[in-house]
């Protein structure tokens, strides 16, 4: 069983790999790339709409919600955007 040692964190970047049950950012900083671990109980948006893990590509942009849990990072949301979906939505805002 997965045991919380801190609160939730966010966390935002660029994705850079998508796997069976991970997925990996490149921070706003270089070389602060972080890899998450990914479960049945993650939610995810990409572009608005409800999704999952597959859906999200690399090179969309994301936040997430996570916390670390037995020495690893847990996505608890992510929330992607297309690059195009992105812009999209910006101009959905002003």
């Amino acid at each position: 069983m997965l045991q919380p040692q801190s609160a939730d964190e966010m966390f935002e970047g660029k994705v850079l790999s998508v796997g069976e049950g991970t997925l990996m950012i490149m921070g706003k900083t270089n070389n602060d790339n972080k890899a998450f671990t990914v479960n049945a109980e993650t939610k995810v948006m990409r572009n608005g709409k409800p999704g999952k893990l597959s859906d999200v590509q690399i090179g969309d942009k994301a936040k997430i919600s996570a916390a670390g849990m037995d020495g690893k990072l847990v996505a608890k949301e992510i929330v992607a955007a297309s690059p195009d979906g992105f812009r999209y939505a910006r101009t959905m805002w002003r």
